[in-house]
């Protein structure tokens, strides 16, 4: 039994901790990150509240190291992310070596020192250490846990409850850096039954639940900061429903809880592709090895760590997931299994020389095993490190700087994804303090945000009323824009969800838009021609930064909605031309073929529709709007089969949709299916009916809900099959 906590390798803990900490500090990210790294840049520094669940133990841990003296705030805090992942990848380590005890000397060091530097040269756990982001921090807590737990069992009684108590304060703690630790419950309880049953009983439980609330309380920190004017004040948690709203992320509950069984097995292939891609072919066969051992010789480990793994793999599998490092958590574990894996097979080549004589020398075997470790950690330094490493990538701040240089004084800008990066030049490198940053979601979604105050927004004009005035969400943002128009210049940062509604007030400036609410506009051959001049500078500059996948993923997304808005205002000429200057950015990117392929539809161009949703496809088959796409394509040039399997696909993935089952209705009756044709259009009319009652049927609801029952009383009637005109789409 070892005395210590992390065994007894300090060494060998200690010196994986300063080879990881020197890589990933070597190729660290200068400054701000795409996706979420502004915006915990952002809340580290100012101790603001972020997105749900709020991360306070992620903010306040990395609020320490903006103290340091080096670099900019944002290099300090993808700092904290580093040091938080060299500390996984010792800890692992240690685990290991812990784990391993009884093993001779140098089988349990190659073991553990294999299974960590898997996961130090794993691709998503490489580039997160590199960036701010919470799941090294994570990372770093699953192992500690894991590690206190698996001390606790060893131990005898009393000592054994002060270690599953300071297990249940750093489990609570732990919640605050991601919500998602809350999946983990059925694996630290279940392990606790199986090894400590009497710690679960009354006051055992009772002292586990004390002291988890303990480290939970780092939460109690959302609602007194939410008390103060925030930059960033998610969620607004002051009262006990809205704190309970906001750590519960139930603002996206109905994502959370769907699961589309039809995905399952390409999201299972999928994970599967991951895991070879972060571990390579023989890191992958070395962690199911490692997971069959461990069933084999520890079944109450086996157990801990296949309910950690799938708390984990089960939450993002079950719906399209199209990126790895959501699966960090479970790639931790995954090493953890190559570990054993390795160990397994020198346990094996072990007993293997005791028992038999071999002719092959004993040198030669280990040496294959080893030198196959070997090069395969290298190979996979060498192919990850191009992608992970962020020490040249300064492209999301250029972004942000880019439009910033663009804005006029006292510009207000209606942030979409923008406001992550410009709150922070804003914020902490205090760039441009005269502007005005008001997210959208702030107007079209009040519930989930902080209110819109003169202390947060000093430098505008709000609504406001000496009686009460009740205002729809739009009618409000109309109100607002026209109130400050005339001393402040307004802009619109490119959405596909709100713009629809203000299109006819739009001027296309580059990567942003122009807004003016008292006028419609009239688009000039000269406006076009500024906003193309602006874009091309743009989008050059920010490309200078970095030519990596994120940013040529922001890029293309925000030349698609722009494309998008003048395809809606009638520019389809310029629409085109946007779409092919995305996919010269971004060639592989499924969401611009989807939306260019939908532009061609509209132009009747049928088969070169076909071919933009085809490759959309390949790059995600199971994505339903992909194959509705190539279903409405097929039947309109008549291959009716193929129309209908693409629309039954599309119906198995995603949920019920009009005017899918109406289309797929269509395809079953011209190919003589009445049966299954009635039915069809008699789901789609009732998904139809009840989506024009709700108001969200889009334009044209009442056509296709004449169209489907024209086309049922034709087929009840037993008349020809032959379909009504559809309407155009």
């Amino acid at each position: 039994m070892h005395d210590r906590l992390w065994g007894n390798n300090i060494a060998g803990a200690s010196g994986l901790f300063l080879l990881a900490s020197a890589v990933y500090i070597w190729g660290l990210s200068p400054t701000i990150y795409w996706y979420d790294s502004p915006e915990f840049v952002t809340t580290a520094y100012t101790l603001d509240i972020s997105h749900p669940a709020g991360s306070p133990t992620y903010s306040l841990g990395a609020k320490l190291i903006t103290f340091l003296p080096i670099g900019s705030i944002a290099l300090r805090v993808n700092a904290f992310s580093a040091l938080a992942g060299a500390l996984s990848v010792a800890l692992l380590f240690a685990l290991l070596d812990r784990l391993l005890a009884a093993a001779l000397p140098w089988v349990r060091t190659s073991a553990a020192l294999s299974g960590a530097l898997f996961l130090f040269v794993s691709e998503s756990f490489w580039l997160f250490a590199e960036v701010a982001e919470v799941y090294t921090l994570q990372s770093c807590s699953i192992v500690l846990l894991l590690l206190v737990l698996l001390k606790a069992r060893t131990c005898a009684q009393p000592v054994q409850m002060r270690y599953h108590w300071l297990f249940a304060f750093l489990y609570g703690l732990s919640a605050g850096v991601h919500a998602t630790m809350g999946f983990c419950v059925p694996a630290f309880l279940g392990f606790i039954g199986l090894t400590a049953p009497r710690t679960l009983r009354s006051k055992g439980l009772a002292f586990l639940a004390f002291f988890f609330l303990l480290g939970f309380a780092v939460y109690l920190y959302l609602p007194i900061r939410s008390l103060t004017e925030l930059a960033f004040n998610w969620g607004h948690p002051q009262t006990l429903h809205s704190f309970l709203y906001h750590i519960t992320d139930r603002k996206d509950a109905a994502v959370h809880t769907v699961f589309f069984w039809g995905q399952l097995p390409h999201q299972v292939y999928m994970y599967l592709v991951y895991v070879s891609n972060e571990f390579s072919t023989l890191g992958a066969l070395l962690g199911l090895l490692g997971l069959m051992y461990i069933l084999y010789t520890d079944k109450p480990l086996w157990f801990l760590l296949i309910f950690v793994f799938l708390g984990n793999v089960l939450f993002f599998i079950r719906i399209w997931w199209d990126t790895a490092w959501g699966f960090i958590p479970s790639f931790v574990i995954f090493a953890l299994w190559s570990g054993f894996g390795v160990y397994a097979c020198l346990t094996f080549l072990v007993r293997l020389y005791q028992r038999r004589t071999i002719r092959i020398p004993r040198v030669a075997i280990y040496a294959f095993l080893f030198g196959g470790i070997a090069i395969t950690l290298g190979e996979s330094f060498a192919r990850h490190h191009p992608i992970a490493n962020q020490a040249e990538n300064y492209s999301t701040a250029l972004y942000g700087k880019q439009l910033l240089e663009q804005l006029p004084a006292d510009a207000i800008l209606f942030c979409h994804y923008s406001w992550f990066p410009l709150l922070y030049l804003q914020q902490v490198e205090q760039w441009r303090p005269d502007l005005t940053f008001i997210l959208q979601g702030e107007i079209f979604m009040p519930r989930y945000f902080s209110f819109i105050s003169k202390k947060r927004f000093p430098n505008i004009r709000l609504v406001t009323s000496d009686t009460p005035v009740v205002l729809s969400n739009l009618e409000y943002f109309w109100r607002l824009s026209r109130l400050n128009e005339p001393e402040h210049p307004l802009f619109w940062d490119p959405d596909g969800q709100y713009q629809q509604y203000l299109a006819d007030y739009l001027l296309p400036r580059g990567l942003l838009f122009a807004f003016t609410p008292d006028a419609r506009v009239d688009i000039t051959p000269d406006i076009l021609r500024t906003h193309w001049q602006l874009l091309s500078r743009s989008i050059n500059r920010i490309l200078q930064g970095a030519l990596e996948d994120s940013t040529t993923f922001f890029l293309a997304d925000k030349l698609s909605l722009i494309a998008s808005y003048l395809k809606r205002t009638g520019l389809a000429g310029e629409a085109e031309k946007t779409y092919q200057e995305a996919l010269s950015i971004r060639p592989q990117e499924p969401s611009v073929r989807t939306s260019y392929g939908a532009l061609l539809v509209s132009q009747r161009r049928l088969p070169e529709a076909l071919e933009q949703f085809n490759e959309a496809y390949s790059q995600d088959p199971i994505h339903v709007v992909h194959n509705k796409n190539l279903g409405d394509v097929l039947l309109r040039l008549g291959d009716n089969a193929q129309a209908a399997y693409f629309l039954e696909r599309a119906s198995s993935f995603g949920p019920a949709n009009g005017d899918t089952y109406a289309q797929l209705g269509e395809a079953y009756a011209k190919l003589g299916r009445l049966p299954e044709a009635l039915r069809a259009l008699q789901t789609a009319l009732k998904l139809l009916t009840e989506s024009a009652a709700q108001g969200t049927a889009g334009d044209r609801s009442q056509d296709k809900i004449t169209w489907v029952q024209e086309l049922i009383n034709r087929i009840e009637a037993g008349r020809s099959t032959a379909s009504p005109k559809s309407p155009s789409p």
